[in-house]
């Protein structure tokens, strides 16, 4: 039996689990985690583990692309036969998102969402760029639909938008060192967001991980690490709707500074 496991990361800004060097970390675990499962459930000693992402920075390839090499090199030296690859950037769109499209095409019925989307697309088209149902078929070349934050904050729940938009603008330092230091304190963040803890925890290397994320015994923090401007920050996981519109008027204040 020919078995592949595929773990898929995507983040709209790049993946990005805090640094570099705890993003390749953490896709390191993923691919020994996958490796496990699959030893242990299936009690295979071969197969084909993908890690996919659609957007990997450079700087997080450097170091990522030789500890993948290693691990396969490890696992091939304890006598297991594991292919440890990755499709990223272009390589995600030539062996994956490419090769889908395509097939989205000789699906008559289907409830996988992607492909019903593409559908979709494709019926309102007007023939531009919709794929057409034959065996010559063309890989649509799909409108591309403008990113804004209050119009996907529609649709999102408000902790998965705090938390997407957050990636995109503490992670690419688009917010001001002052504004920062000001969403570390309760007193900010209360005035501007209508939460009940800070929105930045800055975090401590000498303590437990864990317990920075706790207040009062609960964790109010997310376990994702938000590297800004050399510094490593939680970010509050305590959201509900009242606290959207005050969210969507911080992202307008941010977009005009």
């Amino acid at each position: 039996m020919e078995l592949y496991a595929v773990d898929v990361a995507f983040h709209e800004a790049g993946l990005n689990y805090g640094d570099k060097v705890e993003t390749v970390s953490r896709v390191l675990k993923k691919m020994i985690r996958t490796v496990l499962v699959v030893h242990g459930f299936f009690n295979l000693t071969e197969a084909t583990i993908v890690f996919a992402s659609p957007k990997i920075h450079n700087a997080t390839l450097i170091i990522l692309k030789p500890v993948l090499e290693e691990l396969n090199q490890f696992f091939s030296k304890k006598g297991y036969h594991f292919n440890i690859k990755m499709y990223c950037n272009e390589d995600f769109r030539s062996h994956i998102l490419d090769p889908v499209n395509s097939a989205s095409t000789s699906i008559a019925d289907t409830s996988e969402l992607f492909m019903r989307s593409l559908q979709l697309n494709n019926m309102f088209s007007d023939n531009k760029g919709a794929v057409k149902k034959s065996s010559n078929a063309i890989i649509p070349s799909l409108p591309k639909i403008e990113s804004r934050v209050l119009d996907r904050s529609v649709e999102m729940k408000v902790g998965l938008l705090v938390r997407t938009t957050s990636r995109e603008y503490l992670s690419n330092n688009k917010v001001p060192s002052d504004e920062i230091n000001r969403m570390t304190t309760y007193e900010y963040s209360k005035t501007a967001f209508d939460i009940n803890y800070p929105f930045l925890k800055e975090i401590n290397e000498l303590e437990a991980l864990d317990k920075q994320r706790l207040v009062n015994g609960r964790p109010r923090y997310w376990n994702e690490i938000f590297t800004i401007q050399g510094k490593k920050y939680f970010v509050c996981q305590e959201w509900f709707e009242r606290n959207r519109s005050y969210f969507d008027q911080w992202i307008c204040k941010m977009n005009h500074i």
